[in-house]
């Protein structure tokens, strides 16, 4: 006998969480970028007003215009960020060969890797493997987990990265991108995903959450898992 339960609420508990995680993201970063705006208009203004036109004064207002202008260029890649990850294009599906996909990608960040000392490693299998998929949308996805997998190894001696293509026990194509970085902590594996959540620095927090989009527009799915024997794994399943 098999029992039916209506998971509809912990379904629109779940999707309202993630739509007030990702308001209060867009809210923090439009803020932090508005707050200094108006302050700074203000103060340029302000020194307008006083009327005086000594070289000082001058030098002030330019350079509170320049930080207005440079903040407001940053704001508007911050928006077309956010369209980006809105209006993904409809996926246009071809027979791709793995490992002529993988080579490509070689061939692409090959340069970056060996400034970085990364070593990278390639397998498929079967050799043959293929997957039926929008060529550019799925090279960006594995341009945005490669990145972030050569950024993770920043610095360390032996540092690999391992692109690889198989079945799973259901017969489905899967890519792994793996490395032997210092691991995504469990608190925030699932938050990786959320537009505009980054951990790092100069992180827009688009890659992931647009690597997300890219395989549910596939019907297919994006997984985090750690890695034996240290790092961590990134597995695309379609």
């Amino acid at each position: 006998m098999i029992a039916l339960q209506n998971i509809s609420n912990e379904l629109e508990t779940t999707e309202l969480e993630a739509w007030q995680q990702l308001v209060q993201v867009l809210t923090h970063e439009v803020m932090n970028s508005i707050t200094p705006v108006t302050s700074l208009a203000e103060t340029a203004a302000h020194l307008l007003n006083d009327g005086k036109g000594d070289s000082e004064t001058l030098q002030d207002v330019k350079h509170a215009v320049d930080t207005v202008a440079r903040r407001a260029k940053a704001l508007t890649h911050f928006v077309e960020s956010y369209r980006k990850l809105s209006r993904l294009p409809r996926p246009k599906p071809q027979r791709l060969a793995l490992i002529d996909l993988f080579k490509r990608l070689e061939l692409l960040m090959g340069a970056e890797w060996r400034d970085r000392a990364v070593t990278m490693h390639i397998d498929v299998s079967p050799p043959g493997l293929a997957v039926n998929a929008d060529p550019e949308q799925l090279e960006q996805v594995l341009i945005n987990l490669a990145q972030n997998a050569a950024e993770a190894l920043e610095g360390r001696e032996d540092a690999k990265i391992w692109l690889t293509g198989s079945l799973n026990r259901q017969g489905h194509v899967v890519i792994n991108v793996a490395d032997n970085g210092p691991g995504i902590p469990a608190d925030i594996r699932e938050r990786v995903f959320i537009p505009f959540f980054t951990t790092k620095r100069t992180g827009s927090g688009v890659g992931l959450a647009l690597t997300r989009q890219v395989m549910i527009a596939h019907k297919g799915s994006v997984s985090i898992n750690d890695r034996k024997g240290g790092g961590t794994v990134f597995t695309l399943s379609f």
